[in-house]
Parts: structure tokens; C-alpha cells; sequence
């Protein structure tokens, strides 16, 4: 159990001395689907509670270049919300400080590291679902975060059919 506890302190990126003291930087958890939500909040909120750190869910709501970026789209929010909502309860329930955000943008990938950078993140986990229609996408996001981010990235994959 150490070796977990000292390696999730190492993904974190807190050292000895900073251990015992809050920790002002944040995690960030971008959210996409409910399938794996359940899992990925779960580490999330072990993570956050290791350093001592709040959890920010963020869910993107890609706008079509053929509507305006603040077009209501209302279907796609609900569904957002939603997710967020079932997310929330998991963090609750696990006893973690958390934040949850609802942004529309024409890029998933650029608002997730911008959002990071104005919440000072020293995380954002990622979650790829390998069986899913919109796979390609999803690799294209994670591509992009983590060429793009400022803080470390952690991608958890899930397999299952």
C-alpha cells in the first residue's frame, strides 16, 4: 500500500515537504462519457485527497464551426449535465472537495488545457474508451493535451467491449 500511496505522490508531484501542507494546485478530470465516469472520479478523488487538493470536473461541449460558439444547445447540455450530476455524487459520496464546469468550445483538447492553466491543475486525468464510435476523437483529444498541457497528464484506458 506504501508503493501506491508514494507513487501516487510522484504522479501528483509532491515532494516530502509539501506532504503535510494543502495543496493550492488542483486536479482536473475531463469528462466525456458516463461509462467510465464512475472509475476515473473514484481515482480522482484518491489522488486529491493524497495531496490534499480540490477536483475540478470538466465536461466540453464541442460547437459545430457552422453554429456560434454560445448556441444553445440544449440537448447536448442536459446530457452534459447530466453526467456531471452522477459524477458529483461519486465525488461526494468519496468525500472530496470538487468543482464541476461545463464549457462549450469548438475544441475539447484546448479548452481542457486552458481551463487547467486558469485552475493552476498539476493533473488532468484522461479517460479513452477503446470500443467506443468516437474512439478516433478521443485519441485526437488526448493527443493534444498532452502536447499541449503544462502540467502531467495521466490517460486511463478502458478495454471493455
Amino acid at each position: 500500500m506504501f508503493r501506491f500511496w508514494s507513487k501516487i505522490k510522484e504522479i501528483i508531484g509532491i515532494n516530502r515537504f509539501q506532504y503535510n501542507k494543502p495543496n493550492n494546485n488542483g486536479i482536473m478530470v475531463a469528462i466525456h462519457t458516463a461509462k467510465i465516469g464512475s472509475e476515473l472520479i473514484r481515482l480522482a478523488c484518491l489522488m486529491a485527497q493524497v495531496a490534499r487538493s480540490k477536483l475540478y470536473l470538466i465536461y466540453v461541449i464541442e460547437v459545430p464551426r457552422t453554429l456560434p460558439v454560445e448556441a444553445t444547445l440544449a440537448r447536448e447540455f442536459n446530457a452534459a449535465h447530466d453526467i456531471l450530476q452522477q459524477s458529483l455524487a461519486i465525488a461526494e459520496e468519496e468525500g472530496c472537495n470538487v468543482t464541476a464546469i461545463i464549457i462549450q468550445a469548438r475544441e475539447a483538447g484546448r479548452a481542457i488545457v486552458e481551463e487547467a492553466e486558469r485552475h493552476a491543475c498539476s493533473l488532468i486525468l484522461l479517460a479513452l474508451v477503446r470500443n467506443s464510435r468516437n474512439y478516433q476523437a478521443q485519441r485526437d483529444l488526448v493527443t493534444f493535451v498532452f502536447a499541449h498541457a503544462s502540467c502531467r497528464v495521466l490517460c486511463v484506458q478502458d478495454i471493455s467491449t
